[in-house]
């Protein structure tokens, strides 16, 4: 496939996939956290804000995510984790081994029991086990370790920007990639896909690793095609036939494109 045509097939995919936010409020998601330095001893505290610029929650936690779903996890002084209504309270408080919280999306947060928060940002969280909380702070899927292998160098990251679930899915590294599992927690859609986006409006844009060949001890090429899947996992586009390179000499073939 051209870089041309990547593009514009990316950009029109990227509306169907994932870019349109929510248009369903809950009290506190218009407010913003902001941080203020109190004492040089105490370092940064987080507050929030509403649209007006008013301060509504004082700045009094060490951490303070984005309400989502009327929640915003928080950083209390203790250290550990919680999440806050919109009148500043904390509605529950994470067991101590849970590092990493993320943004509720149908009820449901994913985070990390016992893993190893990075350097430079939490998002960056090393082994552990990923799970699933509802909005009482129970676990409605428990936490399970993931097979990472090539992404383990950014798996925080991936999991916290595409985890979240929708229409009923949320993304999950499998073997060989990414598939998708369900409410409660069985793969419903195994893949594996070379990439993935999350579900949006009732239709996921993934790729799918057609062939590999290694040119050096640090370099490969592969081939690749894009499709748009619905939540049982039915393709309802592939790219065509004509964009696809076939595999040169020498190549693992993983897959047989998909016939649009």
């Amino acid at each position: 496939m051209s870089t041309r045509n990547t593009a514009s097939l990316l950009g029109a995919l990227a509306l169907l996939c994932g870019c349109v936010p929510s248009t369903i409020t809950h009290p506190g998601d218009q407010l913003t956290p902001v941080s203020r330095l109190t004492l040089p001893e105490s370092g940064l505290r987080f507050g929030y804000i509403d649209p007006t610029g008013s301060l509504v929650i004082p700045c009094e936690f060490i951490e303070g995510q984005p309400f989502s779903e009327g929640l915003a996890q928080v950083r209390l002084r203790d250290r550990r984790l919680a999440y806050i209504r919109a009148d500043g309270q904390v509605a529950f408080t994470l067991r101590e081994d849970v590092v990493y919280a993320g943004l509720f999306s149908e009820g449901l947060a994913v985070v990390n029991v016992g893993g190893t928060p990075g350097e430079i940002d939490d998002h960056n969280v090393y082994d552990g086990k990923w799970g699933y909380i509802d909005r009482r702070g129970r676990f409605a899927i428990e936490p399970r370790a993931l097979p990472f292998t090539e992404y383990d160098a950014r798996i925080g990251e991936y999991m916290h920007f595409k985890s979240h679930f929708a229409d009923g899915r949320a993304l999950t590294p499998v073997d060989g990639g990414w598939g998708f599992i369900d409410r409660e927690g069985k793969l419903i859609i195994a893949g594996p896909y070379e990439q993935a986006q999350p579900f949006h409006r009732g239709v996921a844009q993934v790729s799918l690793r057609l062939w590999e060949r290694r040119l050096s001890p640090n370099t490969t090429e592969s081939g690749s095609q894009h499709l748009v899947i619905d939540p049982t996992g039915r393709v309802l586009w592939a790219d065509p036939p004509a964009n696809h390179v076939p595999p040169p000499d020498g190549a693992e073939v993983f897959a047989q494109p998909v016939k649009p």
